[in-house]
């Protein structure tokens, strides 16, 4: 199994507006839509890798996997970051 990433370029959070889960049809990719008119895919390696990192996301910019629009709470931004 690969243990390591490369990126290449970065999004600050703030910028991001939109995340869909899957994209092109491949369940391992997802697409990050920013405010600036930019769009960046994010493929990893599974179909659960996929699900943490949408859930992830979508928790920063407060559109959590529930889809209850909040980021506090139970399984929210709160709980990743220990605050």
């Amino acid at each position: 199994m690969k243990e390591d990433m490369t990126i290449i370029g970065h999004i600050n959070m703030k910028n991001i507006n939109n995340v869909d889960e899957k994209y092109g049809g491949d369940s391992s990719c997802l697409r990050i839509q920013t405010d600036t008119g930019n769009d960046w895919v994010l493929c990893s390696s599974s179909q659960t890798e996929n699900q943490e990192w949408y859930c992830a996301i979508g928790y920063a910019i407060k559109k959590p996997c529930d889809g209850k629009g909040s980021s506090k709470g139970k399984g929210g931004l709160d709980d990743l970051v220990g605050t």
